[in-house]
């Protein structure tokens, strides 16, 4: 009886001190998203002043303020941005639309304003006859309708950094600035000569960089569609364990690889004949 006492007494204080660490981790987490919010209201404050033209003095900057910001904001964040959101998608799509067109002849060729005397220079003479002949200027490469998708973007951007009034550069360092970032960066890569300058130029090589980042541009859709980014954000915090169950995989593997040599190495050397081969004959067999 006094054994199963001390037993009790003992399951009794490893319950409360499971309960204590709990409740611990619980009050330290509650002060982490306490510390969080309080960041958050600080830098959403600092952005409403940097928003208001009644803050500055020069009649320019409030102006500027006054009209730009405040049309920007409600298209970034504000009243109009579903619109604006949906808008940007239906651009997103028709831009992926468009690299699957020009993987066709017809249209794979640049739209006749397009084609130069660069392009001539890299081109077979077949081909700049058969793009001459047929080259479409609203579904070519340049043509109009990758035109509008490009200053599409542009735009959008221009508006995002003006969305942030007097501090433009919290576009790229604020809340959403993983997402800022990128669509500056594909919108850069999209300009030929900035391309160019990173990948060096001519040749169809560089052609196929520039249609990667053009195909890039579907990835936009992630930042746009939140459940997208609840999705892609899950996707990466796995990541962190895939390590580990890689581990696990090659252990278990390994077992059953030697295993497999003792078993079957004389009735099967083909397959078990070395523990590299052993183990590539379980993967393949998995």
């Amino acid at each position: 009886m006094a054994a199963r006492a001390m037993m009790n007494n003992q399951a009794a204080r490893n319950v409360a001190m499971g309960q204590k660490r709990a409740n611990h981790r619980t009050n330290e987490e509650e002060i982490e998203e306490s510390r969080l919010e309080d960041a958050r209201k600080r830098a959403e404050e600092a952005m409403i002043r940097y928003r208001n033209p009644d803050e500055y003095s020069l009649m320019p900057v409030k102006m500027y303020l006054k009209y730009a910001t405040t049309v920007a904001y409600d298209l970034s964040y504000g009243k109009w941005s579903p619109q604006f959101d949906a808008f940007i998608i239906a651009v997103i799509i028709l831009a992926g639309a468009m690299v699957g067109i020009q993987t066709y002849p017809d249209y794979e060729c640049p739209a006749p304003s397009h084609q130069n005397q660069e392009w001539k220079d890299m081109t077979k003479p077949g081909a700049i006859r058969y793009c001459e002949n047929n080259a479409d200027e609203w579904l070519g490469g340049g043509g109009v309708l990758d035109q509008f998708i490009f200053y599409t973007f542009v735009i959008e951007v221009i508006i995002k950094i003006v969305s942030n009034g007097a501090a433009p550069w919290m576009y790229f360092f604020g809340s959403e600035w993983k997402w800022n970032n990128f669509d500056c960066a594909i919108v850069l890569l999209s300009i030929d000569e900035f391309a160019a300058l990173l990948f060096g130029s001519g040749g169809g090589g560089n052609l196929m960089i520039l249609r990667l980042f053009r195909l890039a541009r579907l990835l936009k859709l992630v930042g746009k569609i939140k459940k997208l980014q609840s999705i892609v954000m899950g996707l990466i915090a796995g990541i962190k364990a895939a390590g580990y169950i890689a581990m696990l995989l090659f252990l278990v593997f390994y077992i059953f690889a030697i295993a497999g040599m003792m078993a079957f190495s004389l009735n099967d050397p083909f397959h078990f004949r070395s523990i590299p081969v052993a183990l590539l004959s379980l993967f393949r067999a998995a």
